[in-house]
């Protein structure tokens, strides 16, 4: 099969468009159309910015635009959600789970930073264990589809009360 391709310059980034296709074998001879299939533009790099997640729904397994969830685990309970039940400031919190699967790997990535290898990068969150001493990694990763792109920056014990903790990213590459 010769499967065509098209490129479509000047979409907007963040932003959900439909395709319709269909093939045309003559002026006379077309196929039906078929579609809309939906997708969202990839989103373009930014500087500082800020998240508490107040306007994400909560419980809907949804993260804000622009982020990306990768679970990885062979319990079907293991996720990342929106929460507004235990939070550190209302309404809303992260809720990261492994849910007993101790070799999950769980990575909420933000939206791509601009001049993360200029060393000015800080990350100032809160968080709890559910019990003292469980570990909670901090990192960079260059591709959020791929976990061995992912580089550890600090690995924080966390208490089982909300601390406020601050990482900053002093030896991230421009890569991540």
């Amino acid at each position: 099969f010769d499967i065509p391709s098209f490129v479509k310059s000047g979409l907007i980034s963040n932003t959900v468009y439909s395709v319709y296709v269909r093939a045309v074998c003559s002026e006379t001879s077309q196929s039906a159309w078929v579609g809309p299939t939906n997708f969202t533009t990839l989103c373009d790099p930014f500087g500082d910015f800020n998240e508490n997640f107040d306007t994400t729904i909560s419980g809907t397994g949804i993260v804000p635009n622009c982020w990306t969830k990768t679970v990885i685990s062979t319990n079907v309970n293991a996720d990342i959600n929106i929460i507004s039940n235990i939070v550190a400031s209302a309404p809303n919190a992260v809720y990261m789970t492994n849910s007993t699967d101790t070799a999950a790997q769980i990575y909420m990535s933000t939206p791509a930073l601009t001049a993360i290898g200029a060393n000015t990068h800080r990350l100032k969150f809160k968080a709890r264990g559910g019990v003292n001493g469980q570990l909670l990694s901090v990192g960079t990763i260059s591709d959020p589809s791929d976990p061995s792109t992912y580089t550890e920056l600090e690995s924080i014990s966390l208490t089982n009360a909300y601390f406020t903790y601050s990482v900053t990213f002093t030896t991230s590459t421009s890569a991540n």
